[in-house]
């Protein structure tokens, strides 16, 4: 960003759950930027000319949440890099490599991994490898809470997005598979 133009890294959708909360999963679709661009931009360059007078320029994400009848409500501004423009910018490269139109990013302190770190690469690594040019598991973040648990942000990247919900499923989990915690 040079603090003059407005740079689109894209948008995601977070779905509303049957209890009212939004999930954690940023549902990423190609096909649908475009749109979702021409939707949000009047907020986004809303929020640019507040910034500026502010004198701010820099990254900054921006909710906006829309109703059933196409309304656009400005919920959120962000000044920093979101944990989805990452998510965004690795769809964008992997729709270069592979052909990739679709992507699930789930990020939340909740989201676990029982092992270590050096497992969880290693897990990431051999399904990377096996599903070369079919579906892409990306770590965005990770840290070991304690021996054996990891926290972690986390992204499936591909062309079909029961599968990557699938992938990510399996890597990412709330509780341990006993049910413990």
């Amino acid at each position: 960003p040079n603090g003059e133009e407005i740079t689109w890294f894209g948008s995601n959708e977070n779905l509303r759950l049957p209890d009212g909360r939004f999930s954690s999963d940023s549902y990423l679709y190609l096909k649908d930027q475009k749109k979702l661009k021409e939707m949000q931009i009047p907020f986004v360059e809303e929020v640019v000319q507040y910034c500026k007078s502010l004198g701010f320029w820099g990254f900054c994400g921006v909710d906006v949440l829309f109703d059933g009848f196409g309304k656009g409500y400005l919920v959120d501004i962000n000044p920093r890099v979101t944990g989805s423009c990452p998510a965004l910018m690795t769809l964008e490269i992997f729709r270069k490599e592979y052909g990739f139109e679709v992507g699930l990013f789930r990020r939340t302190g909740d989201i676990n991994y029982y092992g270590t770190c050096e497992e969880l690469i290693q897990e990431v690594k051999a399904y990377n490898e096996e599903h070369a040019g079919k579906s892409r598991v990306v770590i965005h973040s990770m840290f070991e809470k304690e021996p054996g648990h990891v926290r972690m942000n986390i992204g499936v990247y591909g062309f079909d997005m029961d599968e990557c919900k699938a992938v990510l499923n399996r890597f990412a989990q709330k509780t341990k598979a006993n049910g413990d915690e």
